[in-house]
């Protein structure tokens, strides 16, 4: 996945990887290629070649042939996507790479605003800075294509903030609500923006949330709330943005299944899910190193088969180096690593770091693009869209044993062997046939398309 060239300077990258590399007799050398298709270009069947030289030399021509679809995605997708990015570079290359993948992060200001005191009470110092940051990302200057971000979420962009808020102290968290509300209740991007500084709490911290939350929607309430926990009563019309664990909080037998939240969105309430390493199990939709690709791949279709309107992962760029993943305790492997970090001892290049993208984060990306087709078609026939989704995600209750190949969801406590101490179904099995995935998505640009 190293590039071929620096994608700063054009210059080819060495080092122990890039292009030339030697490839062993009996051995395969990989390479990945990305076709990119321009918006005009017409549909059809398009012809070409790779040609493959060793030593400046041609050596063999592989036959490429790529079919366009008469089919257009939306520059901005439909999938909220809530992902946290908290180690870049100093040129934001990751932070473009995740754009360009169609994932937006949790923040794009890493330079945080002050905090002061008068009179013993807080006093929020933003800069002109951090409000530029904030402008150009909603605005899309930040991007070279111009698309901008759908969501921000107000974490740990100063500590001492952060910490405050957290707090006990109600009369400090007030006091700074009522300042981030008075500075942001005006701005034109006010509705994508949410508090997040309270992580899976438990029923000990429950009390809490019931008590911050009812303070947000007094001082600060045109702000969001996202609280990353399950569905709970006591919660309702606090929550603005229900952040659930989709294998253990929303899917499993254990969990109060996909209607409770149906109906906070129908009280306009946004409900997304997110993947963590409680989610390490093989039938479980998941972004890990150790699990097959349709894991990853499925994630945004059972997202959409439950009207849920979009994911949230931890980090992104955790990984120490291309040579070594993030390892999340004893048994997950790639949790945080959807990007590895280039460094220039290991890639020779001369400038700078850069971001790596893995497979998982390109597989990723093909299912948020699908995402989108299914969220097309649901606009031109909403039954076409349900059935085609249908093929691949199903509710265990409405099954009807069409699946090539079934995966069953399992409970979310495996044991780190991988085999299951213990097999509960729960509210949703998906497909895992890779070529029953290829054929509906095809299905389902034929019935944008008006083919047959």
């Amino acid at each position: 996945m190293v590039p071929w060239r620096d994608p700063w300077n054009k210059k080819r990258i060495g080092g122990k990887f890039g292009a030339p590399f030697p490839v062993e007799a009996g051995t395969n050398g990989l390479v990945w290629v990305e076709l990119h298709v321009s918006e005009d270009a017409k549909p059809g069947d398009y012809k070409g070649s790779v040609d493959v030289t060793v030593a400046g030399k041609p050596a063999r021509s592989l036959p490429l042939s790529v079919t366009v679809w008469d089919v257009t995605l939306p520059k901005t997708t439909t999938l909220l996507t809530y992902f946290e990015l908290s180690r870049d570079t100093a040129e934001r290359h990751a932070l473009h790479a995740l754009h360009n993948h169609r994932i937006d992060v949790w923040r794009v200001v890493h330079r945080s605003h002050g905090l002061g005191w008068k009179d013993g009470k807080p006093v929020v110092q933003w800069s002109a800075e951090y409000d530029g940051v904030l402008d150009d990302y909603f605005s899309g200057r930040m991007f070279s294509d111009g698309v901008p971000g759908k969501r921000y979420l107000f974490f740990a962009q100063s500590w001492p903030i952060y910490q405050l808020l957290r707090g006990r102290s109600d009369e400090n968290r007030i006091a700074i609500l009522k300042q981030y509300e008075a500075h942001y209740k005006d701005k034109p991007y006010v509705d994508k923006l949410a508090w997040f500084f309270i992580d899976e709490p438990n029923a000990r911290t429950l009390k809490r949330c019931v008590t911050i939350g009812k303070q947000i929607k007094e001082h600060s309430p045109s702000i969001k709330f996202l609280l990353t926990t399950r569905y709970n009563k006591d919660l309702i019309g606090l929550v603005d943005i229900w952040d659930a664990i989709i294998n253990r909080e929303v899917i499993s037998w254990n969990a109060p299944g996909p209607d409770p939240y149906r109906d906070e969105m129908k009280k306009g309430r946004e409900v997304i899910n997110c993947v963590t390493v409680n989610s390490n199990a093989p039938t479980s939709p998941n972004i890990f190193i150790h699990h097959k690709a349709m894991n990853t791949r499925i994630w945004p279709w059972v997202t959409y088969a439950l009207d849920q309107q979009g994911i949230e992962f931890w980090n992104t760029a955790a990984a120490p180096s291309v040579l070594v993943p993030k390892k999340f305790g004893g048994n997950v492997w790639g949790d945080g690593s959807l990007f590895y970090r280039g460094l220039k001892e290991e890639l020779g290049i001369v400038e700078r770091e850069i971001a790596l993208p893995s497979i998982r984060l390109k597989i990723l990306r093909d299912g948020i693009e699908d995402f989108e087709l299914l969220a097309l078609l649901r606009k031109k026939d909403p039954a076409l869209a349900k059935k085609l989704c249908h093929r691949m995600v199903q509710e265990t209750k409405d099954y009807d044993k069409s699946f090539a190949a079934p995966v069953q969801h399992m409970s979310w406590n495996w044991n780190r062997d991988g085999k299951g101490d213990r097999q509960v179904p729960g509210f949703v099995i998906w497909e895992s046939s890779a070529e029953r995935l290829a054929e509906t998505r095809a299905a389902v640009a034929a019935g944008l398309s008006g083919r047959k």
